[in-house]
């Protein structure tokens, strides 16, 4: 599926059932820039990068991470990881 953000348009993606998971897109001025935020709370989010391609990972927390199946992005270099610890 293909979604295509005009200037100003802002859309967000949600996974897990608790919607603490999510990243919102946005188009912004005259489409020169399309950014992505996402919620820092209990998230850890990672940048991997292989044969000139980069991937960005979102977990509700890094123990996600021991879980997850990276497949084809296995071996591939981590170049920036974000860890929020909320100590209480």
């Amino acid at each position: 599926m293909d979604l295509k953000l005009h200037s100003n348009d802002k859309i967000r993606l949600i996974t897990g059932s608790s919607k603490n998971n999510f990243i919102d897109c946005s188009a912004e001025y005259q489409e020169m820039a399309l950014t992505v935020s996402f919620l820092c709370s209990q998230t850890y989010m990672e940048i991997r990068r292989k044969n000139n391609q980069v991937k960005t990972f979102y977990f509700e927390s890094k123990r996600h991470k021991k879980e997850f199946e990276f497949g084809y992005w296995e071996d591939a270099e981590v170049i920036f990881a974000f860890n929020e610890v909320v100590h209480k």
